[in-house]
């Protein structure tokens, strides 16, 4: 729908309004959002991932993205974002929402995160969950993680996220292969005892995975 593949902006109203209904179940009440203060939308473009956060009784939203690139919203966000607050617009419409025209008019802010990164291009994904975890409604000036800056060195912090979120997923009930997950992480204790030991498989590992993804970034691009 964001990439240009659907070039309907019917079939882009469709298929917006399909995955709400299978995110709900077809759920005609949760569908309409009457009672939700809160509707989260990680967005994924150009390889990154970031957030955008209507406040439905207020017909509101903002950009939560810890990338600190000094873009505007005209020249980084535009694109995705007003695609997003029409097609939502007219979802919320279609069940008569009173801020359904807010959402699409009113302005787009960009939080200004005290923890933005400026360096950081792989942890983007992590920060979209801790954001998504964390928020409820906070300015900017008033949110406080206690994350630390990316001049404090964020890397353990980020490790110990990633650990967090990545267990989460792989031991939710809805996970099919659970159980193999499960017995592979008891391996891995099992074999590597030293906690140093453990510390450096993990970055390897990390590392190894941004040195991948920095090559199909190069691919994409080519």
């Amino acid at each position: 729908m964001i990439e240009g593949k659907m070039k309907s902006e019917k079939k882009q109203i469709e298929a917006f309004h399909e995955s709400m209904e299978s995110e709900f179940k077809k759920d005609e009440t949760a569908m309409a959002m009457q009672h939700i203060e809160w509707a989260f939308f990680p967005i994924i473009a150009h390889h990154h991932y970031y957030l955008v956060v209507f406040n439905l009784f207020k017909g509101t939203s903002i950009i939560i993205d810890n990338s600190i690139s000094g873009a505007t919203y005209d020249s980084k966000y535009k694109h995705v974002c007003d695609l997003l607050k029409n097609l939502f617009s007219k979802h919320l419409k279609r069940y008569k929402h009173p801020k359904a025209s807010d959402v699409r008019d009113k302005k787009t802010t960009i939080m200004k995160l005290k923890w933005g990164t400026k360096n950081n291009e792989v942890d983007c994904g992590v920060f979209v969950m801790m954001h998504m975890e964390n928020y409820n409604g906070e300015t900017a000036t008033k949110w406080n993680l206690g994350f630390p800056t990316e001049e404090e060195n964020q890397t353990i912090d980020l490790i110990k996220m990633r650990i967090k979120y990545a267990t989460k997923m792989l031991m939710h009930e809805v996970y099919k292969n659970r159980a193999m997950m499960s017995e592979k992480a008891h391996q891995f204790a099992r074999e590597y005892i030293d906690k140093d030991e453990k510390q450096k498989m993990i970055k390897e590992n990390i590392k190894k995975k941004k040195a991948e993804q920095d090559a199909q970034n190069v691919a994409s691009a080519v």
